[in-house]
C-alpha cells in the first residue's frame, strides 16, 4: 500500500481512536514524515513543468517559464524539508566527496557565468579538487563537442588511479 493510501488510514485512527499520530503511523507503518509530507508544488503546474524538463535536454524548447509563484504553493520557502534540500544541496558549503570536473560555457543560457564563478569560488575555499574548465562557443549546445576530449582524459585517468589535480588559485 502507498503512503498516499496509508494517510487516510492515519489519520482515520487518530481521530476515531484518540492514539497519538506516531502510533498510528507505526500502526499503518507509515513514516511520520511521509503522513505529514505536504507537496510545495501546484498540483496544476506540476505535470507540464515536468514535460518541460524532460523535452529540455533533447529539444530545444521555445516555452516560456512558468514563474515560481504560479509553480509553488505560498510559503514554500518557509517549508522544512525544502530548506533542509537547499541546505543539504547547496554547492561548496561543504567539501566535496571527490574530484570534479566542471565545464562551463560564456553562452549557457541557464547558469551565468557569474553564478559559476562563485560556486567555484566557495568550492575553492573548501579546498576541494576542482579542475575547471571554460570554454568560449557560440553556441552553448557545442560546449559538449567541444569538451569531450577534455572529459574522457579526466574521466580515464581517475579510474586509472592517477590523482586529481586543481586550478585552483
Amino acid at each position: 500500500m502507498t503512503p498516499s493510501r496509508r494517510r487516510p488510514v492515519v489519520s482515520y485512527w487518530h481521530d476515531a481512536y484518540r492514539v497519538s499520530e506516531r502510533r498510528a503511523c507505526r500502526v499503518a507503518r507509515l513514516a511520520v514524515s511521509s503522513f505529514r509530507y505536504e507537496s510545495v508544488q501546484e498540483p496544476r503546474t506540476a505535470l507540464p513543468l515536468y514535460r518541460q524538463i524532460e523535452n529540455a535536454c533533447a529539444v530545444a524548447s521555445t516555452d516560456s517559464e512558468i514563474p515560481a509563484g504560479q509553480m509553488l504553493k505560498p510559503d514554500w520557502e518557509d517549508n522544512g524539508f525544502v530548506q533542509k534540500f537547499f541546505t543539504r544541496n547547496t554547492v561548496g558549503q561543504k567539501a566535496a566527496y571527490g574530484p570534479l570536473l566542471i565545464i562551463s560555457s560564456d553562452a549557457d543560457p541557464v547558469v551565468s557565468t557569474g553564478m559559476t564563478a562563485r560556486v567555484v569560488a566557495r568550492m575553492c575555499k573548501e579546498r576541494d579538487m576542482l579542475q575547471f574548465r571554460q570554454y568560449q562557443n557560440p553556441a552553448f549546445a557545442g560546449v559538449l563537442g567541444d569538451s569531450v576530449r577534455d572529459q574522457l582524459t579526466w574521466i580515464q585517468a581517475r579510474f586509472a588511479g592517477r590523482p586529481a589535480s586543481s586550478n585552483c588559485h
